[in-house]
């Protein structure tokens, strides 16, 4: 086939660049700044995208709160669970995604 050995060039040719270089394989410099600029910055999705990421944290949260008040009857407990751990550091996640 025409595209054969495309693969394994390409990957010999990242694998000789350097380390934490700006340089791509095609010769031309990757432009940082666009590539790590505010999502406000770039289009009106971006905004969509953070809405959806809030109301799936407002829902996290509702969820989370009515298992803790639905534990019976040691609401200490609940942390103890693996779901619920795992609903726990979801959150986090969503807070973090939403912060940056």
């Amino acid at each position: 086939s025409v595209h054969g050995n495309m693969a394994p060039n390409r990957l010999v040719a990242e694998w000789r660049l350097p380390q934490f270089g700006t340089a791509d394989t095609n010769g031309k410099d990757l432009d940082l700044e666009a590539t790590f600029s505010k999502p406000f910055q770039n289009n009106g999705i971006a905004l969509v995208t953070i809405i959806a990421k809030l109301g799936l944290l407002v829902w996290c949260i509702a969820g989370m709160a009515q298992s803790i008040l639905e534990t019976d009857p040691n609401r200490t407990f609940w942390l103890a669970y693996l779901t619920n751990l795992a609903m726990l550091i979801a959150m986090a996640y969503l807070i973090v995604s939403c912060l940056t």
